[in-house]
């Protein structure tokens, strides 16, 4: 049993350091190639990127270097009241004040295991968080660092290292994948409906006029279509010229812009607090909607009345959008699943009417940076921001030729179908990893069992 590994405190295997913030009015720290990790680009727990790079002058000017193999945790946001971002440094990174590196001490505990470890004490690790008194949370470094951590012998560390890696290799694996799905669905919405290169080039073919706005985007165009890059056949099915539209400045001619709510029911998840239960359906806010995924892991249950009584005003069912409205605003979430276990409250509806095509439209043109901007720009609130109901009525989606649609669901359904299937297994293997995990850890759990359980799981 794990009582017979030796034991240390955290700080006695482990070299912890801070890291920092460059000044960001000097654009000499930023935008270089050395990604910077802070608590927004710490999902998922292999860290390599991130949208905010620095220089190596910013480097030496407010942060610091974490070495691949390094653990970076975070110890101060608001993220902590949920779940406890932890990951390992796959390439050498840089990292703000707000996360700790966390590197072991090869001669006795190597990275993976430690990495692990961090996640297998999630929940002990939630109930070390404390309240800064301004909503965000924070972990003590010193009870981190007093924290009791057993190490297995080699062998068995070794072991348990190979078994929980391979489930998060494959869980990895998913993810990037979809990555890669959405991004092609993600390409294909821009270069139709916000760059409408289709329409560029029979603009072009056609000698029409160009608006100053695209002409740097038509030149673009001018040269794909001299290279024959350019797929003449698809843009057959989209007009030759603008016009001026008074809400979103040039579309092409014969499109319209509407309303969100002349295309969907938009409303709002329940207005009550259903009290937590033992059993029943899940409560689903703002916060458990992150990474195109429903995080259940720290929402609580309702009961059955309760479940009833919110779908009285805001019924979720498949094919329909959901988008964050409080606290991290804008993100969408396309419900596909068939059987819905789940109430909302603080998140937004747009309910599709099972209409595939336009879900898939809608949910991509949420992500385009236009509607990011769109929906930042009317943020209410001072402490705390959010969407009201009437900006998310109000939308507005360019609406093409039913027949340009139809070509648009004709590409990216099956995309979404994939990502959808991958979301499911993902979902089974983090519940079969989360489930093992702590128990391998502790000791309690020896791997010829856990490997038995989980051929048995994903049979």
């Amino acid at each position: 049993m794990g009582s017979e590994w030796p034991e240390y405190r955290l700080g006695e295997v482990t070299y912890w350091s801070s890291g920092g913030t460059p000044p960001k009015n000097d654009e000499s720290y930023w935008n270089g190639d050395i990604p910077w990790i802070s608590a927004s680009s710490m999902s998922g727990n292999r860290y390599n990127k991130s949208k905010l790079r620095i220089t190596q002058k910013g480097l030496k000017s407010g942060s610091r270097l974490a070495t691949e193999g390094t653990i970076l945790l975070l110890v101060r946001g608001s993220m902590l009241h949920k779940r406890i971002p932890v990951g390992i440094a796959e390439r050498d990174v840089s990292f703000n004040q707000d996360v700790k590196a966390i590197k072991a001490i090869d001669s006795i505990v190597d990275p993976w295991f430690l990495l692990f470890w961090f996640m297998s004490r999630e929940n002990d690790l939630l109930g070390m968080v404390e309240n800064t008194g301004i909503g965000a949370g924070k972990l003590d470094t010193t009870l981190l660092q007093n924290m009791v951590i057993r190490i297995p012998p080699l062998n068995e560390r070794e072991a348990i290292v190979a078994f929980a890696k391979a489930l998060d290799d494959k869980i990895e694996l998913n993810r990037r994948m979809n990555a890669t799905l959405e991004g092609m669905a993600q390409a294909l919405f821009k270069s139709w409906f916000v760059d409408f290169d289709p329409v560029l080039d029979n603009a072009l073919v056609a000698g029409n006029p160009i608006p100053e706005e695209l002409a740097e985007r038509a030149e673009v165009r001018r040269q794909a279509l001299a290279d024959g890059t350019a797929n003449r056949e698809a843009a057959k099915q989209f007009p030759a010229a603008f016009q001026l539209s008074e809400e979103m400045g040039w579309i092409p001619v014969g499109w319209e812009v509407k309303t969100s709510s002349s295309l969907f029911d938009v409303r709002d998840g329940t207005h009550d607090s259903p009290k937590q239960s033992t059993t029943g359906k899940y409560l689903i806010t703002s916060r458990h909607i992150t990474g195109n995924t429903i995080d259940y892991s720290n929402a609580y249950l309702i009961s059955e009345e309760d479940f009833e009584q919110a779908n009285k005003r805001s019924k979720v069912d498949p094919y329909d959008i959901l988008l964050t409205m409080i606290g991290t605003v804008g993100s969408p979430f396309l419900v596909m699943e068939e059987e819905i276990n789940f109430a909302i409250k603080n998140v937004g509806l747009f309910k599709s009417g099972v209409n595939r095509t336009l879900a898939t439209y809608f949910f991509t043109y949420l992500k385009s940076d236009f509607m990011t901007a769109f929906m930042e720009s009317r943020l209410a609130g001072t402490t705390q921001k959010y969407l009201t109901l009437k900006i998310l009525r109000t939308l507005p989606i360019p609406v093409p030729h039913s027949d340009i649609m139809k070509e648009f669901g004709n590409q990216t359904l099956p995309i979404f179908d994939k990502i959808h299937l991958n979301n499911s297994t993902t979902n089974s293997l983090v519940a079969l990893r989360d489930t093992l995990l702590p128990k391998l850890i502790s000791g309690e759990l020896r791997i010829p069992k856990a490997e038995k359980l989980a051929e048995e799981a994903m049979a």
